[in-house]
């Protein structure tokens, strides 16, 4: 009698012991089952977090390379039309010298005055135009600058 209650919690301990292992089994089936979900999503947010940072990325590119091309072209209309400014200036100093030595030749020639001192008069008035010219292309040059200058203070 008493061998045989030994054997029965023997084989009620077994029994128990067989429906741990099988809950455990399953148990560790469902985690491992969980787990590979848990990584296929990590996965698939990589996979997207990647995406966004490449689309990021392009988009910055695409702002910088568009930026540049924008300053480029500016700078270069701007360089550009400075240039253009500065020949029709020097285009209307040529012209008015050219018109204050014509009209001193035609003055000249109703004088009685030597051969001599009319070229002395011309080169006077010649380097007068001259300086004259300078002057204004010095001061359009300087007004660019300072226009340059203060485009630059607005940008920084």
């Amino acid at each position: 009698v008493g061998g045989e209650l030994e054997l029965a919690r023997v084989r009620e301990s077994y029994l128990v012991l067989k429906a741990d292992k099988r809950r455990l089994k399953a148990e560790k089936a469902d985690l491992h089952q969980q787990m590979k979900e848990l990584y296929a999503a990590l996965e698939e947010k990589d996979q997207e977090l990647k995406a966004l940072v490449d689309s990021y990325e392009a988009r910055i590119s695409e702002t910088e390379s568009s930026l540049r091309h924008y300053s480029e072209d500016t700078s270069m209309g701007s360089q550009a039309d400075k240039w253009d400014l500065r020949r029709s200036r020097m285009a209307a100093c040529t012209c008015c010298c050219n018109r204050i030595l014509i009209s001193s030749s035609s003055r000249d020639e109703l004088t009685d005055s030597s051969q001599a001192d009319k070229w002395d008069l011309r080169r006077s008035r010649m380097a007068a135009c001259t300086c004259c010219c300078n002057r204004i292309l010095i001061s359009s040059s300087s007004r660019d600058e300072l226009t340059d200058s203060s485009q630059a203070d607005k940008w920084d």
